[in-house]
């Protein structure tokens, strides 16, 4: 559950994005109520924290949601899907960012993809541009990328 000194609140579920720019301020809280008594009731949460431009700092907060069924996911053959979070993935544009973020501006070249492959599965990835940083970040198993074993 979320809740802000926005008024925002909600509840948000597996594959939910909750998008927060705090800017010159906002306070907020994330709950994780037991949704089954029944059995285990499993989290995987992350959080992607990004430094706003200086112009930017004392921006007017914003808060956002986006539902798991309304975010652009792609197959890329029989063996591999990603979910577009943020950026923009074979045509497929990711959640509207908040007006004060890096991700508004087409320039940044930031994206936040979930790939998810089978055994078979293999991506390639549209090449980064000039003075772009990339992260892998493996959270399940283990993926090779040009030619380096990179595991859970």
């Amino acid at each position: 559950d979320h809740a802000d000194s926005l008024g925002a609140c909600g509840r948000f579920g597996e594959g939910d994005v909750q998008w927060m720019t705090a800017g010159k301020g906002i306070s907020h809280s994330e709950m994780f109520p037991l949704r089954k008594t029944d059995g285990d009731n499993n989290l995987r949460l992350f959080q992607i924290w990004l430094n706003l431009p200086r112009a930017q700092k004392m921006s007017d907060p914003h808060f956002s949601m986006h539902w798991a069924d309304d975010i652009p996911k792609v197959s890329v053959g029989n063996a591999a899907r990603i979910t577009v979070y943020a950026g923009e993935y074979e045509g497929a544009k990711g959640c509207e960012p908040p007006p004060a973020s890096y991700a508004n501006k087409a320039v940044s070249d930031l994206a936040v993809w979930l790939i998810e492959l089978d055994k078979s599965g293999a991506v390639v990835l549209p090449p980064a541009k000039p003075g772009s940083n990339r992260s892998l970040y493996c959270f399940t198993g283990g993926v090779t990328v040009g030619g380096q074993q990179v595991r859970q």
